[in-house]
């Protein structure tokens, strides 16, 4: 349980030293979490040749509801 009056004092702090306690506690929690080795694919409209033409045969099949 987080004590009262610590929450208290960072309540009170000024907005720079809230940004360096949650800095602390961010870094003090990755140095701790094991290694994860998931990667995860960015999706991106960059190198994607045909996403025009997928849009334009989709409005034109469902659509455009500009006026």
């Amino acid at each position: 349980m987080i004590d009262a009056m610590l929450l208290e004092t960072l309540r009170d702090l000024p907005r720079h030293e809230k940004l360096r306690v949650i800095e602390f506690l961010a870094a003090d929690l990755a140095e701790n979490e094991p290694e994860v080795r998931t990667r995860y694919p960015v999706l991106t409209p960059y190198g994607a040749t045909n996403a025009a033409t997928t849009l334009q045969e989709f409005l034109r099949h469902h659509g455009s509801t500009d006026s």
